[in-house]
């Protein structure tokens, strides 16, 4: 048989297999192998890593930044997050499973208000603005009622601080001269206990005075002092006061041992005539290193007396409440419920200055006398 007989052979049979319906051999031969194929790269494809994120180009990321919210609109939460097609991951320590524990010793936390604050000379800064009535100032105070002091009145002693005419002779001019506001209506108790005291003019308060001011009579007023008083004495007797409110050191600028000194005469001078002695810091430091402030303080606790920490009231003021020459107040009116009302050494030194009269009027109340 020649090869083209068995090639006609073989046609006929194809031909008879498609009449019949039955599929060609050849065909689902090739059938099949198409399937292999589409199944083996099927299971390559999935077996792949997945495809890595495409860094963005330098323009993406410019794109990306320039629309990128503002850090303080991020949300609180520490999971990652997706911004303009970046994808932020926040790293986070996670324990390992298998490391060993080690318990560690319990530390006592403490506070401020576990420990009270301790007053020393040193830390006179931190001391609070207005003070208490203390033990010792509330037995001045009854020594001076049995010996007929004014309960009612205080005198002023000092620099220029004291004997200008706006240390806190508004408060005696009337209400149209000051305005208090919600916040400090209070001290309108100390205005109307203390009346007749707060515009009156010391004769214990000079300007350039020093300490030793007051114990010479070369400063008496002739007027109203006996040649044999000083300026202290003069004024204690005149006035008859139950308080002094005591402010000096501006001017003891060169010598912290004697401005000491003669403050501890000052301190029992007024003590022995029986008025309760109620110092003052000053708001400038032209000694350096706050040192009068220092021995002020030093002295309010060796006495136990009332310190107004005049100082520290105007450290939140503007220059600290001085003027360009760093000795002298800033001056404004006395309406504290005003814009800017508390922006000058003069407001905050008259504000001030009443809330310690209340605490001296409000303490004496309490004690029940």
């Amino acid at each position: 048989m020649s090869r083209y007989q068995n090639s006609s052979s073989t046609n006929n049979r194809h031909n008879r297999r498609r009449r019949m319906g039955m599929p060609d051999p050849i065909m689902v031969i090739g059938f099949g192998m198409v399937v292999l194929v589409a199944v083996v790269v099927w299971v390559l494809a999935s077996r792949q890593p997945a495809q890595a994120s495409v860094e963005p180009t330098a323009a993406a990321r410019s794109t990306s930044a320039a629309t990128r919210p503002a850090a303080d609109a991020a949300p609180a939460s520490t999971a990652g997050s997706v911004e303009q097609g970046l994808v932020i991951k926040r790293i986070t320590n996670t324990p390992d499973p298998n490391a060993t524990v080690v318990p560690t010793e319990a530390v006592p936390v403490t506070s401020q208000k576990d420990e009270p604050f301790k007053r020393t000379a040193k830390n006179w800064e931190n001391w609070p603005v207005v003070p208490e009535m203390t033990t010792r100032a509330l037995e001045i105070y009854r020594e001076g009622q049995k010996n007929g002091r004014d309960a009612h009145a205080f005198s002023k002693v000092g620099d220029c601080e004291s004997s200008a005419t706006w240390f806190l002779e508004d408060f005696d001019k009337g209400p149209e001269w000051y305005s208090l506001g919600n916040d400090y209506a209070h001290l309108e108790k100390a205005i109307k206990y203390f009346k007749g005291s707060h515009g009156r003019t010391s004769l214990a308060a000079r300007d350039g005075a020093r300490v030793s001011t007051l114990f010479t009579s070369l400063w008496v007023d002739p007027t109203f002092c006996e040649t044999s008083e000083n300026p202290l004495t003069c004024e204690y007797r005149v006035h008859n006061p139950a308080f002094a409110i005591i402010s000096l050191g501006s001017n003891d600028n060169d010598d912290v041992e004697k401005f000491e000194a003669e403050m501890r005469d000052v301190i029992d001078l007024t003590i022995e005539h029986h008025i309760v002695p109620i110092l003052a810091t000053k708001a400038d430091d032209l000694e350096g290193g706050g040192r009068n402030n220092q021995v002020l303080a030093k002295l309010a606790l060796e006495y136990d007396l009332p310190l107004w920490n005049f100082w520290a009231a105007v450290q939140d003021v503007p220059n600290g409440g001085l003027d360009w020459d760093g000795a002298h107040l800033t001056w404004s009116d006395n309406f504290f419920d005003q814009p800017g009302g508390l922006e000058t050494g003069w407001a905050v030194r008259n504000l001030t200055a009443l809330q310690v009269l209340e605490a001296m009027r409000s303490g004496v109340e309490a004690s029940g006398d």
